[in-house]
């Protein structure tokens, strides 16, 4: 596990936002469309939006990786009210993990990807 940086270790994801992250990861590890992969196409994001979400957990959750296949999903929630405070928090996100910036397009998706 990624030792967490000072920056990083102020800053920490809500129970929602972790809530969200464990079901878009069970979605996209198996291969299967559910309530985080959907929101996130309704919204209309690239999905690549969540990897700041994934840094925040690889480096701040011993179990991020396993919790993906052992562990039962809590009862999905959408953490964010909109699209825009949707891409304020990645936006928030990136100023911590700069080096995704090159990853993530803060725009309407082209389509989805995994």
């Amino acid at each position: 596990m990624r030792k967490p940086t000072k920056a990083a270790r102020s800053i920490s994801l809500t129970r929602g936002e972790q809530v969200f992250l464990r079901h878009y990861n069970a979605e996209t590890f198996h291969a299967h469309g559910g309530p985080a992969t959907e929101r996130l196409d309704r919204y209309g994001l690239d999905w690549n939006c969540m990897a700041v979400f994934q840094r925040w957990g690889a480096t701040n959750d011993e179990r991020f990786l396993l919790a993906i296949d052992e562990d039962p999903l809590p009862v999905f929630e959408v953490p964010w009210s909109s699209r825009d405070e949707f891409l304020a928090r990645v936006q928030n996100l990136l100023e911590i993990y700069s080096d995704l910036k090159p990853l993530i397009r803060l725009t309407v998706a082209e389509g989805t990807s995994a």
